[in-house]
């Protein structure tokens, strides 16, 4: 069943360059240009904009944060608010991206709003919340973690970041040039296009079983051998025991009238003894965490004094400044003119008060100035004093530790001794039994126990084999190499094709081919000859570049049986393509359009893309496509979005 993926309003609050800005992506049109004017960086004294830094990008990467909560490209979430817009909104977000879009089956269609941003005293934390439409009201479908909301996410979207990449927003991003990818990136990239990471998770768990298999098989084989030996020695041992029997008794009975009497109480006090000397050391760092802390007190305050000298001595440097540029404002002025006239320019422009107000500012500076080298002095011998108790502190606490692993030691050698007593006489007591009776041998209960631990490990070896040779036939059928050679090679025609479609569409007149496990590839020139894809030339490279992440994006929609109403291309056009290049990109692209009922969005720097895109619609009234532009201004740090047609 097909399922169509439409994108609606988005909001923007202090999200990057934006204050309060939304965007409908359902907005009615085929072609969307965007362009950008920052009227904070100009390009030349003219006054002319520059488009860079506008905020264009900042309009579809804030689709892919919202629905992924990242970016291209890494950065930190203090930087993803805008610093110079508004205080918190209404539910005390001071940073938010709301997302409204509709998942349409042919049975139904659901609406979601997905709600992604920081609030105010969250510490940066990002928080994610989801909404399903119900009737006129939003019913919170939000996961007990922001983990599991976000793959519930991805499951009703039916694909994850990297698909979102290739199917919804395309960039040249090097991650996703095919053609320099290592062998390691390509197996990863096949594994995710044609969705065989299940066979990939089966193979690994099942190598992970046969090697858990194999070391219980080689296990089981040492023991059986140990236990055929083992069963030997008991056979041999019965007949030595009656006459070591009463030799080993005395010996245990000379043993525990040891253990149980000087070894036992010399360790109890020796502990005792440490006992008390831990109990001084620990009052002795008490007091010296008391000195610490007041230490601590003092600093604190001196480095505070020192701070507001500092900002005093700033606010004293700006006053300094504007001041002097207040004065080289007339300094040509008064170069030019009579000693008379001069003066009269010192008075009216207050050129005078501007110099004393400079004297009396640099005075108070070498006043602060004065006092930081005497707080910073008072710091050296204050954090001095700090380090001595310090190293006091590290040796009491070196002290301690060494009393407390002997404590420790002595603590764990007693209980050894008495569990030594407790075996001893549990032995000596068995010995004294099997002496009374020689039935009670305990060489008879082993010799039993082994034989029967032979039958059963026997019979655990030839089960292992048997799992062993069924894993060995499951490994083959879902091995690599095994899916591969039944996945992919069957479809490698089609990309191929698709391929080289837009090769043609591209009016470029290379052929790529792919093998059939989509390891390597051929580039062939007109001529019949192949060329290696760093001998083409940079426009080339990005045509076939190009046409393959558009083949690609063709075979993840038909596999995925999915549409979506938008697809964004940032910058595409800007990547070493001619005009006439750009013109067959166009048309490619309103063909998309066209056919997919997708809208197209395309971010550029270059003037001649809004021309080209008008001479294309206009050579093909039939398809009446309608071509739109987006204008992003950003002035005093603030982007704002318009529909200019």
């Amino acid at each position: 069943m097909a399922t169509t993926i439409q994108f609606g309003k988005i909001s923007y609050w202090n999200f990057m360059s934006f204050a309060d800005q939304e965007w409908d992506f359902s907005r009615d049109g085929d072609i969307f240009l965007i362009a950008g004017q920052n009227h904070d960086l100009r390009v030349d004294d003219s006054g002319v904009c520059a488009s860079n830094g506008s905020g264009k990008t900042n309009l579809v990467q804030g689709l892919m944060y919202c629905l992924y909560g990242q970016f291209p490209y890494k950065i930190h979430n203090n930087n993803i608010i805008n610093k110079y817009s508004k205080k918190p909104d209404s539910e005390n977000y001071v940073m938010k991206v709301t997302l409204d879009f509709s998942i349409v089956s042919d049975s139904s269609t659901q609406i979601y709003r997905i709600v992604r941003g920081v609030q105010k005293g969250s510490q940066g934390t990002v928080r994610l919340s989801l909404f399903e439409k119900d009737g006129i009201d939003w019913k919170d479908v939000s996961k007990s973690s922001s983990a599991l909301t976000q793959q519930y996410i991805e499951s009703l979207l039916c694909m994850n970041l990297q698909s979102f990449q290739r199917l919804v927003m395309l960039s040249f991003d090097p991650n996703f040039n095919f053609f320099r990818m290592s062998a390691a990136q390509k197996r990863e990239f096949i594994q995710a296009l044609f969705d065989t990471g299940v066979y990939t998770d089966m193979w690994e768990l099942i190598k992970k079983d046969q090697n858990r298999f194999s070391l219980s098989l080689q296990g089981e084989k040492v023991r059986l051998n140990t236990l055929q030996n083992q069963l030997v020695n008991c056979e041999e041992e019965i007949k030595a025991y009656a006459n070591t029997a009463r030799e080993q008794e005395r010996e245990i009975n000379a043993e525990i009238t040891q253990l149980s009497g000087d070894k036992l109480n010399a360790n109890k006090d020796r502990q005792k003894d440490l006992t008390q000397q831990l109990e001084v050391l620990k009052a002795t760092l008490q007091e010296i965490e008391s000195r610490s802390t007041k230490y601590a007190d003092i600093i604190s305050k001196i480095r505070y004094r020192i701070y507001t000298a500092e900002q005093n001595i700033a606010s004293l440097s700006r006053t300094i400044d504007s001041n002097k540029r207040e004065i080289n404002k007339h300094n040509d002025i008064l170069g030019m003119v009579c000693d008379d006239c001069r003066t009269k320019i010192r008075s009216a422009y207050k050129l005078d008060e501007y110099e004393q107000a400079i004297r009396d500012s640099s005075s108070q500076v070498d006043v602060h100035n004065g006092e930081i080298a005497k707080l910073k002095s008072a710091l050296n011998k204050t954090n001095d004093e700090v380090l001595k108790i310090q190293d006091e502190k590290n040796k009491i606490s070196s002290q301690n530790n060494q009393l407390d692993s002997q404590l420790t030691g002595l603590q764990l050698e007693e209980r050894e001794i008495e569990t030594r007593i407790v075996s001893l006489t549990k032995r000596r007591d068995e010995i004294h039994d099997s002496i009374s009776d020689p039935k009670k041998i305990p060489m008879m209960g082993t010799y039993k126990t082994t034989k029967a631990a032979i039958q059963a490990c026997e019979k655990a070896i030839s089960q292992v084999e048997e799992d062993i040779s069924y894993l060995n036939l499951c490994e083959k059928v879902v091995s690599p190499d095994s899916i591969r050679k039944n996945i992919v090679s069957r479809v490698v025609s089609s990309i191929n094709d698709l391929v080289n479609r837009y090769l043609d569409e591209l009016n470029t007149t290379i052929r790529c081919e792919f093998d059939d496990q989509l390891d390597k590839y051929d580039i062939k020139a007109p001529q019949g000859w192949s060329i290696d894809y760093q001998n083409l030339s940079k426009g080339e490279q990005m045509k076939l570049l190009l046409a393959t992440q558009l083949a690609f994006r063709k075979f993840l929609l038909l596999r995925l049986n999915t549409t979506c109403n938008c697809f964004i291309l940032d910058e595409i056009v800007d990547q070493n393509f001619d005009t006439l290049s750009i013109s067959r990109i166009l048309d490619v692209l309103l063909d998309m359009s066209t056919k997919e009922n997708t809208h197209i969005y395309i971010i550029s720097h270059r003037g001649e893309v809004s021309h080209l895109t008008d001479d294309l619609v206009e050579a093909n009234p039939s398809l009446g496509a309608a071509v739109h532009r987006i204008l992003i201004e950003k002035t005093n740090n603030i982007s704002t979005i318009s529909l200019l047609n």
